[in-house]
């Protein structure tokens, strides 16, 4: 049976992707949790889709993400950013860029039920888990509203803020 990651905390996220053994899992986790994206978005992801951009405080990785849910009939695209200062999730991703043969290339080359096998046998839960604990991590400890969360993720309406971003008795804790 598949654990409800709805509660897990950031950093209890961070060690449980960091004790994943097999290193390519490990990547696939880090770029799943880091964009929040579903194992087909992220499978779609190519390497010319990855760079840096700083802002006036601080440095990101902008990752962007197609975003698959939305049935207007042609793919829409979001851009994830992920702190520099988050390490343990950016230098997995840059491994993934580093590995990629030419710009047009996917960052993940691997079929979509390889990856969430990988994913649920190493952790034992369901890849699309990582959106939900990423949409509450941005809402506590990043501070996100519903307006970010929904720009984020590329979503049309306010409705899946509610739905993914969970807060967790630490999260409220005053």
């Amino acid at each position: 049976m598949l654990k409800d990651p709805e509660n897990y905390s950031y950093d209890y996220t961070r060690k449980l992707i960091q004790g994943i053994t097999d290193p390519e899992t490990q990547r696939w986790a880090c770029l799943l949790y880091a964009t929040g994206a579903r194992v087909s978005e992220a499978l779609s992801i190519k390497a010319k889709d990855i760079t840096e951009q700083e802002n006036t405080s601080d440095k990101y990785l902008i990752i962007r993400c197609p975003v698959f849910k939305k049935h207007d009939g042609k793919i829409q695209y979001r851009q994830a950013p992920v702190r520099l200062d988050e390490q343990w999730l950016v230098q997995p991703i840059r491994v993934l860029l580093q590995q990629a043969k030419h710009p047009d290339s996917n960052i993940i080359n691997a079929h979509r039920a390889t990856v969430y096998r990988k994913l649920v046998k190493a952790i034992g839960i369901n890849p699309h888990g990582f959106r939900k604990l990423r949409a509450t991590h941005l809402s506590t400890k990043f501070k996100f509203n519903e307006t970010k969360l929904v720009k984020f993720f590329g979503w049309a309406d306010f409705r899946p803020a509610g739905i993914y971003a969970k807060a967790n008795l630490e999260d409220i804790m005053y």
